[in-house]
């Protein structure tokens, strides 16, 4: 079964395409969607002289926001499931010998996780939360899900959506893909400065995103519980917008992790890229 799962998923880039995909540049998109998502949306309420929502998924109902809400996850969504394909078998296996098993990157997990990561964006798009009457008169809400169905789907789409790319943040980028990154030009030498800071950062980007996991988990098991207290917690968290800023911080994190990913930032790139054009003397593959 393994091994056909790995034939179904294997994709081997033609090469005799009349165009180059830039990686870097694919990342850099997916990296300012996210990051600018939430400015976005409060933008979007605030022009248009519509309310702020409790969180960034009750945009979906505003007349503007719910447009650009469901248009850059789908984006972001098309790009992690087309985009990000397993290479194959024998493929994996050079890049396990060339790079070691500590930094190998292009494996069949990876793969699948990065196409869940993409259905559960377009999960989190076309689902909608749950708890907030649609405004329009012909009704927003799905008719293939019940309200009772459509609220636990949405809520675990963004879940696993948002702890996936916590996982490629602190255990996948922080991987080496490039000689560049090692002071030795190798795949396998000691990492540069500016790796290390990279690194540092991816990790306590992908933390930021657990953290915000763990704070709306708490969140919603406080309003199971019930009680005075529990009544109390979730009347001041919702009229400080609690959801909403959480949802922003974990969005922020992701953003600004992919950003560093597609090098947008001059002050954490290798010196060999520094000047070489957005690809580096490598190409658009020497990523790490």
């Amino acid at each position: 079964m393994l091994a056909n799962l790995r034939h179904l998923l294997s994709h081997q880039s033609p090469a005799d395409v009349p165009f180059v995909v830039d990686a870097r540049s694919i990342q850099r998109v997916i990296g300012t969607f996210t990051l600018t998502l939430p400015l976005v949306l409060w933008l979007s309420a605030r022009l248009s002289g519509g309310a702020q929502m409790p969180s960034i998924s009750h945009y979906y109902y505003t007349p503007i926001g719910g447009d650009i809400l469901v248009g850059m996850l789908s984006i972001i969504g098309v790009i992690l499931i087309l985009f990000y394909r397993y290479k194959g078998a024998a493929a994996e296996a050079a890049d396990r010998q060339a790079r070691g098993e500590r930094n190998s990157a292009a494996n069949l997990l990876n793969a699948l996780l990065a196409k869940l990561a993409g259905w559960a964006a377009l999960g989190v798009a076309f689902v909608p939360t749950e708890g907030w009457m649609p405004s329009d008169p012909e009704g927003t809400l799905p008719g293939f899900l019940s309200d009772r169905l459509a609220g636990p789907v949405h809520t675990a789409s963004a879940g696993a959506m948002f702890a996936i790319l916590g996982y490629f943040s602190c255990f996948v980028f922080t991987r080496v893909q490039s000689e560049s990154s090692t002071t030795d030009g190798t795949l396998t030498g000691p990492l540069t400065e500016a790796k290390k800071r990279r690194n540092r950062w991816y990790r306590g980007l992908g933390l930021v995103i657990f953290a915000a996991i763990a704070a709306l988990a708490g969140k919603e098991m406080v309003a199971r519980i019930g009680g005075n207290g529990a009544i109390g917690f979730i009347r001041q968290w919702n009229a400080v917008r609690g959801t909403f800023w959480v949802e922003s911080a974990a969005l922020l994190a992701f953003g600004l992790s992919w950003m560093i990913k597609g090098r947008r930032f001059a002050c954490l790139n290798d010196a060999p890229a520094r000047g070489a054009g957005p690809d580096g003397p490598a190409g658009p593959q020497a990523n790490s």
